[in-house]
């Protein structure tokens, strides 16, 4: 896929491979990038995208990539033609003179990017908010889409439409984001999990030692095979190191979340690329903009 995506965009450098989006885009998909020494992340991300798509495929899209800084042209890609060619809009901060000094002050200050982060964010759903389109998609800009990404999301986001979840009081369809992307490592046994993760080893060591109870108590035969100290390795050694290998194998590989889409749970990380519907994108820009300062996937 980084051969074709890479070719993909060399190509792109001497004309566009589609016309774009004709004002009837049903997803805006914004990339915010940043100027990288020594890497062309975006190029990648953006022929990942787009390489393989049909001409009606493209025109369901408005994509947006925007330049996180005050002087773009600090940015490798501002000036590299492939880039006006493949996107719909090169965004570009359109600030007050009062914001553009406190924006130029939080790049100088990179402790703040807290602050930054979130501004831009912020910034690009307001953007995309404002082609009308239905869904947003926000995507980093060294991500690789896989061949075949917009099919599968099509299909997750109906299949998301058709689902309630009645636990959280919701009717269906009514979901904050799709999440394109994530990492198994933070999909793992959580620690704030440990009442639960304790609860289910102690059940799992007390029926077996219930098990062998009965077994010793109604059958001479397992009576003399389980004797005291083979019970006790049983329930002692056995079961506890067969909980132990459970853990280390892994939680995603012991207990694989079921096939298609799944509520996420509460320690999911991070922004690598959620799809909104445009309510919910509104809803979030109302609150970044009452916090202010924090991560866009972590703020609460």
């Amino acid at each position: 896929m980084l051969s074709v995506s890479c070719r993909f965009v060399t190509e792109a450098d001497h004309a566009s491979p589609f016309t774009k989006s004709n004002g009837t885009a049903w997803l805006c998909v914004g990339v915010p990038s940043i100027a990288r020494p020594g890497v062309h992340y975006l190029r990648t991300t953006v022929g990942s995208l787009l390489a393989g798509l049909t001409q009606e495929e493209r025109d369901g899209i408005h994509l947006k990539v925007f330049i996180l800084h005050t002087d773009p042209s600090v940015h490798q890609a501002y000036h590299e033609v492939w880039l006006s060619n493949l996107t719909d809009d090169v965004l570009l901060y359109n600030l007050t003179t009062e914001e553009y000094h406190h924006i130029r002050r939080l790049e100088r200050q990179h402790g703040l990017h807290r602050e930054k982060g979130l501004f831009d964010y912020t910034y690009l759903l307001k953007a995309c908010h404002a082609t009308k389109a239905p869904y947003i998609a926000i995507l980093e800009d060294d991500v690789v889409a896989l061949d075949g990404w917009y099919h599968r999301m099509v299909e997750a986001l109906r299949s998301a439409r058709s689902r309630s979840n009645p636990d959280l009081g919701r009717a269906a369809g009514d979901f904050l984001y799709l999440r394109l992307f994530y990492t198994e490592r933070y999909l793992g046994w959580n620690s704030e999990d440990w009442p639960t993760h304790s609860f289910w080893c102690l059940s799992a060591i007390t029926i077996s030692a219930a098990a062998i109870w009965c077994l010793r108590s109604f059958s001479p035969t397992f009576a003399r095979a389980l004797t005291p100290t083979m019970s006790f390795a049983v329930v002692g050694t056995l079961v506890p190191w067969a909980l132990l290998l459970v853990f280390a194998a892994g939680r995603v590989t012991a207990f694989p979340p079921p096939r298609g889409i799944n509520s996420m749970n509460n320690f999911g990380c991070c922004a690598q690329g959620l799809v909104f519907p445009a309510h919910k994108a509104l809803e979030l820009i109302q609150y970044y903009i009452e916090k202010k300062i924090g991560f866009a996937d972590m703020t609460c």
